[in-house]
């Protein structure tokens, strides 16, 4: 949950809304104010202000006042003037609604691509990397996705498959396994039937990367690593997973790409290999996609 919904959901004292209504009135203006000029501002105390922050899940307001000011500095980020969640209008046109879910899948990915850190994608690289089994975890339209990476996986001699939430899983114990590693796909993070396999997980102390939305959730907090997405979809109000579907495909294929790369020139010859052996029926109808024959 975004720290701002954090601050709409909760019941808080009447000296603590004060604060609220005001950093949210003067937004990233308060990056300059030190604690005691906004309790100030606020006709309060820093007691006060402090003892907000915990009520948020932050151990103090430096802690709650940096991640406010990234929140708020990504969600004013440059994106497109497309509303993710209704795209276009029924006065559109179709050569208009072609541009314009476009323009919405490229910013997703440029989105994703700034909230990524190379680090994180290493490490989860390696967590794949080091398992012999990769468990894909995800409900509706992220099975599909899902099935796609644990189809790359495979082609590359991992071992991979994804799984619906109302699998056997938690049955069969292959979350407890100790040489697998768990992929958990949730939008929200939220995902009621995801999150009981990812803390069966948890439990057993298998590695769980976690591709999720910015902002603290209980799949965040149980994973071992966090792959965050473009987040600028609603939960209900839209017409599809436009922003959120590219997204995450996004970030399974560069994952793809560095698992591809931590052992390229194994990973290719396999890769090529493997095919020519078994696609060598295949014909082109066109010179662009024919494959140029060996000698």
């Amino acid at each position: 949950m975004l720290v701002t919904e954090k601050m709409k959901a909760g019941k808080f004292s009447d000296a603590q809304q004060a604060v609220i209504d005001y950093i949210c009135k003067e937004d990233v203006n308060i990056a300059n104010m030190t604690i005691q000029e906004i309790a100030k501002a606020c006709y309060t105390s820093n007691a006060t202000l402090i003892r907000l922050a915990h009520k948020l899940g932050y151990s103090g307001w430096d802690s709650f006042k940096e991640n406010l000011l990234e929140e708020q500095k990504y969600l004013s980020s440059h994106f497109p003037d497309i509303d993710a969640n209704i795209p276009f209008s029924r006065q559109d046109s179709i050569a208009s609604i072609l541009n314009k879910v476009a323009q919405l899948k490229a910013a997703a990915i440029e989105d994703t691509a700034e909230l990524l850190l190379p680090a994180h994608l290493r490490k989860a690289a390696d967590l794949i990397d080091q398992a012999g089994m990769v468990i894909i975890l995800g409900s509706h339209n992220t099975l599909m996705l899902g099935d796609s990476f644990a189809l790359k996986l495979g082609r590359i001699g991992k071992r991979a498959r994804c799984y619906p939430p109302d699998s056997e899983l938690r049955y069969n114990h292959e979350l407890e396994s100790p040489d697998v590693v768990v992929v958990a796909i949730s939008y929200s993070g939220e995902t009621v039937d995801t999150l009981r396999n990812v803390n069966t997980a948890y439990l057993a102390s298998t590695p769980i990367i976690a591709i999720t939305s910015i902002g603290d959730s209980t799949l965040s907090g149980l994973a071992n690593v966090v792959l965050p997405i473009c987040t600028r979809e609603k939960m209900y109000s839209k017409i599809s997973w436009y922003t959120t579907e590219s997204a995450i495909g996004y970030v399974l294929d560069t994952l793809y790409s560095v698992l591809f790369w931590k052992h390229y020139d194994q990973n290719l010859d396999l890769r090529i290999q493997t095919a020519r052996t078994i696609e060598s029926h295949r014909q082109a109808a066109s010179s662009v996609i024919a494959e140029e024959e060996t000698k």
